[in-house]
């Protein structure tokens, strides 16, 4: 059984890893392209290979939210980042499908987004009051948001995506068990 997890664990990481990847090919676009995206109608192919990508990057992440939630405190926060994620994957697919925004979009994205976002922040103060993982990872979470984001005309999904590809490898590694057990057997 343990082994189950254990794999579950690995998958989620390489999950991660692969959240990363794809953030930083889509702010390589943005950056070569700021053209892209500009506005609500999506006219080219590329544009919606970007909006696609976004709906996956979106879905990608959640399996490295609940893996890092193990280290803080309380977990609950993944869950309101999940179906923030989940409901944004959704409505930017439609989107895509569509080539325009649905006329509920302007209600439902601000609402996914501060799913995420605030998710994001709750889950950085339960991995703070927890201890077990470094600095970078619960400042990183509300931050690789900004980037993704608003940030996202010049290339902010580049940083988010070297976040996620350095936190996935992190916990691939098991860098923070391993932190855990040293500050156990110090204290």
């Amino acid at each position: 059984m343990l082994g189950f997890f254990n794999d579950r664990s690995q998958l989620s990481a390489r999950l991660a890893i692969a959240a990363g990847a794809l953030w930083a090919a889509m702010g390589a676009l943005q950056a070569a392209r700021p053209d892209y995206l500009t506005t609500d109608v999506i006219e080219h192919p590329l544009e919606h290979v970007m909006m696609g990508a976004l709906s996956l990057v979106l879905l990608l992440m959640i399996p490295g939210y609940a893996l890092l939630s193990r280290y803080a405190t309380d977990a609950k926060p993944v869950l309101f980042v999940a179906a923030g994620n989940v409901a944004l994957a959704a409505t930017v697919t439609v989107s895509n499908v569509m080539g325009d925004d649905p006329s509920w979009f302007a209600i439902a994205a601000p609402i996914t987004n501060a799913l995420w976002f605030f998710g994001s922040i709750a889950l950085a103060v339960l991995l703070r009051k927890a201890g077990h993982v470094p600095t970078w990872v619960y400042v990183g979470l509300p931050l690789a948001w900004i980037a993704a984001l608003p940030l996202s005309p010049i290339g902010g999904p580049l940083l988010t995506g070297a976040y996620w590809i350095a936190l996935g490898y992190m916990l691939l590694a098991g860098a923070f068990e391993r932190g855990a057990t040293t500050r156990a057997v110090a204290a």
